[in-house]
């Protein structure tokens, strides 16, 4: 959400004065988003977009926390929920510490680098495997540039902006070993199976890969609503391991119960889903990693003056796909702080 005390330019697309936004949705976002929806995508069950802080217009730098909790605590297969008879487990804590930067103009860069704490209870065969994995994860830096802005005569105020990052091998890769020839593993039917897997530990991909986005915005008086959709377009890493590509999109629509150019504080309502599909371990499929989560939930979003801003949502899957035994997310919060110096 953006700070509500900025000034807005006129309608613009930077270097196009003949941008024509009808023209724009048919042959750039539209197919992007039917991409998106097509995708499928895989990483561990508990996917974690980036997180961009809003305010490319004001220059100086940004400090941004944004933590996300997910409770993994349902055992499911296909679209069908098991039993969960050693309450086996996984409670994902990922920690996104970035700085950013703007001249002040369309522009903005960011540099993350996020903390993941995982910790777990899982059935191996007569025993039961219980641990936490955790230290830095995958680095990623990424610009955001606004497209185009406009406000309209009735003062309806529309965005919209474009994504664009590497993200960096920096995160322990050591759990995706624990995939080597667990296909072949044979499961005694008298033990429960595992939903936790070595793609759901592992803190790192040990590859490079590109991070892509678009989202929009509009805002008229108290009333907003902002649509995004990332991609992480993935590339073989360690162990000869590839994280399928992933996919997330989340639509929010609310308005400000407290709006002056002091602070501000707005609730809205939320859809959004993560979309993952099948990893390949040296060319091979492994059929225990995908998964297709929707949620909805609600978010609450304050401003303090032009340097501080800070939200809070919590959402709740209302449809789950896998392809395997796998544990799903029964809730998860996400919450951030921003602060320009």
């Amino acid at each position: 959400m953006p700070f509500p005390g900025r000034v807005r330019r006129h309608a613009q697309l930077v270097g196009n004065p003949y941008f024509n936004p009808l023209n724009f949705f048919l042959k750039i976002l539209l197919p992007v988003v039917a991409i998106g929806g097509l995708t499928r995508a895989a990483v561990a069950c508990d996917s974690c977009a980036l997180y961009i802080a809003e305010g490319a217009e004001q220059a100086g730098f940004t400090l941004s926390i944004a933590q996300q909790f997910t409770r993994l605590g349902s055992v499911w297969s296909g679209a069908s929920r098991l039993g969960n008879p050693v309450d086996q487990y996984l409670d994902s804590s990922i920690t996104q510490c970035s700085l950013g930067y703007s001249r002040g103009g369309p522009w903005r860069v960011q540099f993350t680098l996020p903390y993941i704490s995982r910790s777990y209870v899982r059935p191996n065969h007569a025993l039961i495997d219980e641990g936490r994995a955790k230290g830095l994860g995958d680095a990623t830096l990424a610009t955001r540039y606004r497209l185009w802005e406009t406000t309209t005569a009735r003062g309806d105020e529309l965005e919209v902006n474009v994504l664009g990052g590497v993200k960096i091998a920096t995160g322990d890769a050591d759990h995706l070993s624990d995939e080597i020839g667990e296909d072949e593993a044979h499961h005694h039917e008298e033990f429960p199976e595992s939903g936790v897997h070595g793609h759901d530990l592992a803190l790192g991909s040990g590859s490079t890969d590109w991070h892509l986005g678009v989202d929009a915005g509009w805002k008229r008086g108290r009333l907003f609503a902002r649509g995004q959709l990332q991609y992480k377009l993935r590339r073989p890493g360690a162990f000869n391991y590839q994280l399928a590509d992933e996919t997330s999109w989340e639509l929010g629509a609310g308005g400000y119960a407290v709006l002056t150019q002091k602070h501000s504080l707005a609730v809205q309502a939320l859809f959004s889903a993560d979309r993952k599909g099948l990893d390949t371990f040296a060319g091979d499929p492994q059929v225990d990693t995908g998964i297709s989560v929707r949620y909805l939930g609600a978010r609450v979003t304050g401003t303090l003056g032009q340097r501080f801003a800070a939200d809070a949502a919590i959402e709740v899957p209302v449809r789950i796909r896998t392809t395997a035994t796998m544990v799903v997310p029964d809730y998860r919060f996400r919450a951030a702080v921003n602060w320009r110096f």
